[in-house]
């Protein structure tokens, strides 16, 4: 039996788990079942699977020779960081474990695999699940004009951002393929009017950037252009652009008010827990933090004032900050660094990565959805778009120039 497994051709199944694991983010929240004690939703029993075969990798002879990890060992000793957090916290959370396990056996089985395999898997990936993705949305947009419904749910993805980064990356696909001007704006207007109507302003400023990145030649024509977009959006659906205005009015008058009571980091969840959490990593500093996600749980009665202070109806809940700094006091100092690292490697190796990172519209957009996350949507562990980032920046041959 094991011998059957030494000279098996597992190319194939390497692109098939990949393939799986990426899809467990997008179907995560259709299900959610209960065995003992713990409660698993969808990528936690296909995390289960994949650590379960994963004794064929390890037994097979051309897998344990085309594994290169290189700087691959960056990512996967912040993900280690992060399971043993997991275990140090008062309240274990086996499926989070389960998933960070299963997340550095296939980041083990990519880098088994050249970039131009990598590449092509995980573009098919993002282009056929964003068209789905898209279509779901639509289906689900009609049918709240029709019922007169607000959307709670944007395609398979509960969060705006999630489902805007994956139009903004298929996006990028598209647009290389099919290099005409007039085809590039309207497409470039479809997307930002999406994300104008999904009324999320972080991914209003995300489409933004990625269609000025995307079309550096042409972005004065572009940007015109959509322009006159925005503004027929605005005049079309009011009731989802001009309610957000009140917001940015508000920003301003904070920044204008000299009155230190009302201090713009106090009415911003995300600068006033990261202020919090960092001030209590100063008084208590740890090499390996507290534990996962043990920052929300010393957020939690900060919440209910913050709730309070900004005239929403009081809850308690467990939130994070969404912002990276909590590694810092979930994973302690070193993980932090780690995560550091991960994020300059690209701007460190400028000269290498010039070659494919400055000139393909892909990697550059997936660059800065990352370092968007990183600093507005990061909770507690690495979501989709890390993984695909930790699966192309870190290949073995990522600085040849194989990628087009």
């Amino acid at each position: 039996m094991i011998n059957k497994y030494k000279n098996l051709d597992i190319s194939l199944l390497s692109q098939i788990i990949i393939l799986i694991f990426l899809s467990s983010f997008v179907f995560k929240d259709i299900f959610i079942i209960s065995i003992f004690k713990f409660k698993l939703d969808i990528q936690d029993l296909i995390s289960l699977i994949i650590i379960s075969i994963f004794f064929i990798f390890y037994l097979n002879k051309s897998f344990l020779n085309n594994l290169n990890i290189r700087f691959g060992y960056l990512c996967l000793s912040f993900l280690f960081l992060i399971l043993i957090s997991i275990f140090y916290n008062l309240e274990v959370n086996i499926g989070s474990a389960v998933f960070i396990f299963a997340g550095m056996i296939t980041l083990l089985i990519s880098y088994s695999l050249k970039i131009k395999e990598i590449y092509k898997l995980i573009k098919f990936f993002v282009l056929y699940f964003a068209i789905v993705n898209f279509i779901y949305y639509l289906i689900q947009l009609f049918f709240s004009i029709l019922n007169s419904t607000e959307i709670i749910q944007f395609g398979f993805f509960k969060e705006r951002l999630f489902f805007i980064s994956l139009l903004c990356l298929a996006y990028s696909i598209i647009i290389k393929k099919f290099k005409n001007f007039i085809f590039t704006t309207i497409l470039s207007a479809i997307l930002l009017g999406t994300s104008l109507y999904t009324g999320s302003l972080t991914g209003t400023i995300l489409i933004t950037i990625v269609i000025f990145v995307s079309n550096f030649k042409n972005h004065i024509r572009i940007i015109s252009l959509l322009i006159i977009t925005a503004l027929v959006f605005i005049i079309i659906f009011p009731q989802h652009t001009i309610s957000k205005v009140p917001k940015i009015v508000k920003i301003i008058s904070l920044i204008s008010n000299k009155d230190e009571r009302y201090q713009l980091q106090d009415h911003f969840w995300r600068f006033r827990s990261t202020g919090k959490i960092v001030n209590e990593f100063k008084k208590t500093p740890k090499i390996l933090g507290h534990g996962y996600m043990s920052h929300a749980e010393l957020l939690q009665n900060d919440f209910i004032v913050y709730r309070e202070l900004v005239g929403e109806s009081l809850k308690e809940k467990k939130l994070t900050t969404h912002t990276f700094p909590s590694i810092i006091y979930d994973q302690g100092i070193l993980t932090f660094i780690l995560f550091i690292i991960i994020l300059c490697v690209p701007i460190y190796r400028f000269s290498n990565y010039e070659e494919f990172f400055f000139k393909n519209i892909f990697f550059n957009n997936l660059y800065i959805i990352i370092l968007l996350h990183s600093c507005l949507y990061y909770q507690g562990k690495p979501n989709m778009f890390f993984f695909i980032y930790f699966m192309l920046f870190f290949n073995r041959d990522v600085l040849k120039k194989e990628i087009d």
